[in-house]
């Protein structure tokens, strides 16, 4: 499959050959009836970029159908350009043979992998149905879908197999430096409250476990799900590492907190939701609430740099740094 320098994305080559029907589809849809039964006159339909981010990846969905409207399927591309990622295949892969594969009777389960095209550097997986976790949990019925997601976490802390990552408190720590080093550089009046924060986070790192007794996505917020009535699909499982359950946990609280924050100025609705989503851990796994709140606070450090990387979340700061300042026990 011949490539040109992409006009997309010079840092993804294979971008504009996964793009055009009349170079993917052929492996396209070879690669799919090797894993999933397809009719014999379904052809691509669409091909559409879903999430790019330049330089770095792009999620691309892909549209099956026959001619008269019959069948169809939606089936996504991820790419990136460190390459085909094989170690989240193999995870997929290792998932769909325990009670978190696509059918599988318990509360949670992973997208199917649908095959690789190597020569576009690029896995594909089956679209998953469902509401986002954010849009699930700023519903009516937020507090049931909190309560269902922790459980659905607990399951994949049980059930997800050992990988070939490690990510200690020692590593959260130095990515926390970045973070806070960025900080420090967008004003003068930023330098003081990035070293108070990093000397804050510190403190909590020493006080961390050390282990990494489980398989832990280590992005784990709401966007990173799809809610149904039956089953919460869990996605994006490129970062999974050995590390401490509690992270996940912590992560995805501090991301209610955030919101708030950002919404209201303080601490409202989407916090309250912290409580079913550690009920519904614990209905299926021990948990250590200290271990938790100590990500929760690293995680909200970080979301006070990210508050000045993201425009829209720039009135955050002062409620982020209010918030972690009160959690580090110094006068706000």
């Amino acid at each position: 499959m011949p490539l040109v320098r992409s006009r997309l994305d010079p840092r993804l080559p294979w971008l504009e050959a996964a793009l055009d029907p009349a170079v993917v589809e052929r492996d396209l849809l070879c690669t799919v009836r090797d894993h999933t039964a397809i009719p014999d006159q379904v052809r691509l339909a669409a091909a559409s970029i879903i999430r790019h981010k330049p330089g770095r990846r792009c999620l691309i969905r892909y549209r099956l159908a026959a001619p008269d409207g019959t069948w169809q399927l939606s089936v996504l591309g991820k790419m990136r350009a460190r390459g085909l990622d094989r170690r989240t295949v193999a995870l997929h892969t290792a998932l769909a043979t325990t009670p978190l594969r696509w059918d599988g009777p318990g509360p949670a389960n992973v997208p199917p992998v649908l095959g690789t095209i190597p020569a576009l550097n690029l896995w594909l997986q089956g679209e998953a149905p469902g509401i986002p976790g954010a849009l699930a949990l700023d519903g009516p019925h937020g507090a049931e879908a909190s309560y269902r997601i922790g459980q659905a976490l607990a399951t994949f802390h049980r059930f997800a197999p050992a990988v070939d990552r490690r990510h200690d408190p020692t590593r959260e720590l130095a990515i926390l430096d970045k973070q806070l080093s960025r900080l420090a550089s967008v004003t003068s009046e930023y330098g003081p409250i990035a070293k108070e924060l990093r000397s804050g986070a510190a403190r909590i790192v020493d006080q961390l476990p050390s282990g990494c007794p489980a398989t832990i996505h280590r992005d784990f917020y709401p966007d990173q799900l799809l809610v149904r009535p039956d089953r919460i699909t869990l996605l994006d499982l490129d970062l999974a590492t050995r590390g401490d359950p509690a992270l996940d946990i912590g992560n995805c609280c501090a991301h209610l907190i955030e919101a708030d924050l950002r919404r209201h100025g303080a601490e409202g609705p989407l916090t309250a939701l912290r409580a079913p989503l550690l009920a519904g851990y614990r209905a299926a796994e021990s948990i250590d609430e200290a271990t938790v709140h100590r990500y929760e606070t690293l995680a909200l450090i970080r979301h006070v740099a990210i508050s000045q990387r993201i425009p829209s979340r720039a009135q955050a700061t002062p409620h982020l740094v209010k918030c972690c300042r009160n959690r580090l026990g110094h006068t706000p």
